[in-house]
């Protein structure tokens, strides 16, 4: 089952609101040492929405259930990226449905992504010079599996990006070495395909 976004419903005041969120985020995220503190200056949504469409539709995993009670953002392993987020029950007592959502989002857009840095120089001192970047991030592409788990009970949302399936990864092909070096028999061949090659 596909999903219809309003796009175009997104306000300058969500990609403010989005842009202070995700600034927050990258103050604390960890840089190497020649690229210094990393802004976002602006996003523009564009106008092409996301295509979203509804794999399945479940009660949450145990694996979700059983996550450590951190209140905190974190990050799980290889598998994909988990958050956690909480908030105040209810005051009327009654709770949120908790449900997992298996989504398959793809998007290529338009969307537009400012940002500043600087990359760092820390040699024969540390900050010896700093070069300041800006950048505009035109267009972003991708096409992902996402699993959301709500837990309704808990005011808690898991995040879960799957990694793709080996179907989906490139094959070694047994063939590529010859096809670069091929034998003196395999030139034959091709050169002579109706006879068969002398052998000494």
């Amino acid at each position: 089952m596909s999903i219809e976004i309003d796009w175009l419903s997104l306000t300058p005041t969500i990609a403010e609101k989005l842009t202070e969120r995700l600034n927050g985020l990258l103050a604390n995220l960890k840089r190497p040492d020649f690229l210094g503190p990393i802004k976002i200056q602006s996003i523009d949504f564009g106008d092409i929405a996301p295509e979203v469409e509804i794999i399945d539709i479940r009660d949450v995993s145990r694996g979700f259930r059983l996550a450590d009670h951190n209140e905190t953002h974190r990050t799980t392993g290889p598998v994909g990226c988990s958050t956690g987020s909480t908030s105040k029950p209810e005051e009327d007592g009654h709770s949120q449905p908790s449900l997992q959502i298996h989504l398959r989002l793809t998007y290529d857009g338009n969307l537009r992504l400012r940002f500043s840095t600087a990359l760092v120089l820390n040699h024969p001192s540390a900050e010896f010079m700093s070069l300041p970047l800006k950048a505009t991030v035109v267009g972003i592409g991708f096409d992902a599996e996402i699993i959301l788990a709500i837990e309704g009970d808990r005011s808690k949302f898991h995040v879960t990006i799957l990694e793709p399936p080996l179907s989906d990864l490139p094959v070694y092909d047994d063939n590529l070495d010859q096809n670069i070096n091929p034998s003196k028999e395999t030139i034959y061949r091709r050169a002579h395909p109706s006879s068969s090659p002398r052998r000494n």
